[in-house]
Order: structure tokens, then C-alpha cells, then sequence
């Protein structure tokens, strides 16, 4: 089963219910990068303020001269915090007895959709299913928005769908999936 959208959020909870239903083999594609395994100095830090602390004492270690920026301090530890998240969800998607591979990969792009499913395929079998989970927050107002926040989500959502579809035509999807947006149904 290809998920898009990633190992966290709305999309991770159903790769774990997936998993717990059916102990399938699941491909979660993310605009995250693959996750890693952390440095031994963070590994024993939990909570945000040690390890921003421990972000900086690193970056200056490393270069006594370098002083991050606020910004830059914020950017590094959500890139923690997002590789974490995705260890935990796939973690938890492998304790309910699916197999799981993680690609990063912009489904925006048919090139990278391309190469990825040729690897899937050739790794692990053909898809048999997909959940369309991928999309990207431009929240504001539509008379706010940008033709370029609209367009960006719209590729995101819908033409990233059509290219899947497109490039999975011949194959036996068993099961269908693709999620919208509760800004859709609620609104901002």
C-alpha cells in the first residue's frame, strides 16, 4: 500500500490502523527527509529547551565562531522533532506487523514518482493500493491567497493525484484512498 503524505499526522494513523488490520507492506512517501538515527549528543535529550541547548553547544563545538539565529535554531530543532516523529509513527506501524519502507519524495514531481515506483516495485511487489494523504497548508482567505499558494496547493493535491493514477493504470489496486483538507469542510 503507497501512502502519501508521510509518516506523520493524519496519514501515519492510518498506516497504523493498516497495520494492525492487515500487516501489510507499506510505502510511506514524505517531502521529510528519510529519517536517521540521531548523534550520540542528543539521543538523552527530551524536551525542546535541552535540546536547543544542545543545538547550540553542538554548532559552536563544531565552529567556535558560529552563532546561530534564532531562526535557524527554530528550523534545526523542528527537523529533530520531525525525525523523530516519523522513527515513532514507522516504529509503531512495524509493532503492529507491517513492513515498512519510507521514501522521500516530492509528489509533485512525475520524475521522482517514476523512479520511486520502479523501486517499489521491484523491491517489494506491485501496489495494491493507495492512500492520497499529501498536501501542503497556504491557509488564509481564497480572496488572500496567491495564485502561486493556490496553484502549489492544488498540484500538491489534485495533479499529483492524477499523476499516481496515471502511473498506476495497470496495476490491481484493491483499495483507494484520498483524503481532502477539514479547511475544505470547516474553512479558517
Amino acid at each position: 500500500v503507497l501512502i502519501t503524505g508521510g509518516a506523520r499526522g493524519v496519514t501515519a494513523e492510518v498506516g497504523v490502523s493498516l497495520a494492525e488490520a492487515f500487516s501489510p507492506r507499506l510505502v510511506l512517501l514524505g517531502r521529510s527527509p528519510r529519517p536517521s538515527a540521531e548523534p550520540g549528543w542528543l539521543r538523552a535529550l527530551e524536551d525542546e529547551t535541552s535540546i536547543k541547548q544542545g543545538i547550540l553547544a553542538q554548532a559552536l563545538e563544531e565552529d567556535p565562531g558560529n552563532r546561530l539565529t534564532p531562526r535557524q535554531l527554530s528550523d534545526r530543532y523542528q527537523g529533530i522533532a520531525n525525525n523523530r516523529e516519523i522513527l515513532r509513527n514507522i516504529q509503531r506501524m512495524e509493532d503492529a506487523g507491517a513492513t515498512v519502507a519510507y521514501h522521500s519524495v516530492d509528489v509533485t514531481n512525475p520524475h521522482e514518482i517514476d523512479a520511486c515506483l520502479e523501486d517499489v516495485t521491484t523491491r517489494l511487489g506491485p501496489v495494491t493500493g493507495l492512500v492520497h494523504g499529501a498536501g501542503i497548508l497556504a491557509d488564509s482567505y481564497i480572496s488572500d491567497k496567491s495564485h502561486a499558494d493556490f496553484a502549489r496547493v492544488l498540484a500538491t493535491k489534485i495533479e499529483s493525484a492524477t499523476t499516481l493514477l496515471d502511473r498506476l493504470r495497470n496495476a490491481k489496486l484493491k483499495v483507494l484512498v484520498h483524503f481532502s483538507s477539514s479547511t475544505a469542510r470547516y474553512g479558517r
